[in-house]
């Protein structure tokens, strides 16, 4: 008994070695965006959030999820779906893969479920450890710049456009309004005007057409003027019309 009980800690020593080891080899590794981590490192990191155990890693560093607010059966509080999908997200200095979250639009918050021997914690995330996030294919950035927070720029942002000459962000919104039935009340969401943001060299401005682009890139009125009267532009969304204008001053500028 006694040499099989040596053998057992030795064997727990080396495997805590091993992970501090995976660990610091980790901690060497230059700081990526999703987009960057191909499906080898993505699955190391995935091997080492399951080896330390997900309730030993800094996404339990939150507060446990309340719901503030009694909403309807169709809750639109949240973005796509009041359903937990699956995502990845950048937080405390670490990425993590194959998440559980849901990001409420209403309060600007990134929900997570994590789960961990059959225990399951809800947890919302501390905004000013929480770098990037993405829920399918739509990536989002927190804005935490000073100089854009003095222009009324904060929080979560959906990137639409990252080329060399500007991002172009959008900022959903959601606006409550309160509701009694039979002597309950509770509250319906719905979709409030988006806005859309563009950085470029660091500082952050609003666009909300052509104009807007065309007072950042003056260089480039003549391009901008003619790309968008020689196109059907006018006849989509504000998004799809920033979009095009955004890619094309790249193109310009190149």
């Amino acid at each position: 008994m006694g040499t099989t009980s040596t053998i057992l800690t030795i064997q727990k020593l080396m495997k805590k070695v091993y992970i501090l080891q995976t660990f610091t080899l980790l901690l060497m590794l230059p700081s990526l965006n999703f987009a960057q981590v191909n499906s080898t490192e993505k699955s190391y990191y995935k091997w080492f959030d399951a080896a330390v155990g997900v309730e030993n890693t800094d996404l339990y560093n939150g507060v446990a999820y309340v719901e503030e607010f009694s909403a309807g059966r169709d809750n639109k509080r949240f973005f796509l779906s009041s359903d937990f999908k699956t995502g990845d997200v950048h937080y405390g200095g670490q990425s993590y893969y194959d998440i559980k979250m849901k990001y409420d639009v209403y309060g600007d918050q990134l929900i997570v479920n994590l789960i961990s021997n059959s225990q399951e914690s809800v947890i919302q995330l501390l905004k000013n450890k929480l770098y990037s996030f993405n829920i399918g294919t739509h990536f989002f950035e927190n804005i935490s710049d000073e100089g854009a927070k003095k222009v009324g720029i904060s929080g979560y942002h959906e990137v639409l456009v990252r080329n060399p000459s500007c991002t172009l962000f959008k900022k959903y919104r959601k606006k409550k309004t309160k509701r009694l039935e039979k002597r309950f009340y509770y509250y319906e969401f719905s979709d409030n005007t988006s806005e859309f943001v563009v950085e470029i060299d660091g500082s952050f401005y609003y666009v909300k057409s052509k104009n807007d682009f065309i007072k950042l890139f003056p260089q480039y009125k003549k391009e901008i003027n003619d790309f968008y009267a020689g196109s059907t532009l006018r006849t989509f969304s504000k998004e799809v019309q920033l979009k095009a204008i955004a890619n094309k001053i790249d193109q310009i500028s190149l």
